[in-house]
């Protein structure tokens, strides 16, 4: 897809307990956009609305993402994490953290970075941090 062939921004996020599930944002220096949610190692394109910038800049160039919790199927920020209930109390399984991971690729300098650390690549959801 020509959106990796250059310099890339991404953002992986992933608000289930399976690592065959997650959310893929990417852009790039002159604005090209891409969203996806993998499935089973298969990104199903999405249609909705993310917010999306690009700036070049004198030495190099910023991206600016917005993506709304009900794009996740969240109605808002996850909550806080609570104390364990008494081992004698049914309580229901808490949500699932929502982890995520950053990358940043700029092939022609063979650099490629990440917020959490991957082995071979950014499409690693079980190394993605929370």
């Amino acid at each position: 897809m020509a959106i990796f062939e250059g310099n890339t921004a991404e953002v992986f996020i992933n608000v289930t307990r399976s690592d065959s599930m997650f959310f893929h944002f990417a852009i790039n220096p002159s604005g090209a956009y891409w969203a996806a949610q993998h499935i089973k190692d298969q990104p199903e394109p999405l249609s909705q609305a993310w917010g999306h910038a690009a700036r070049l800049e004198q030495h190099g160039w910023t991206a600016e993402i917005a993506i709304p919790w009900s794009m996740l199927g969240l109605s808002g920020p996850p909550a806080a994490a609570t104390p364990a209930p008494a081992p004698d109390t049914y309580a229901p399984r808490p949500a699932p953290p929502v982890r995520v991971n950053l990358g940043r690729a700029r092939p022609q300098a063979n650099e490629y970075s990440a917020w959490s650390p991957v082995a071979r690549g950014f499409v690693e959801p079980e190394n993605f941090g929370t």
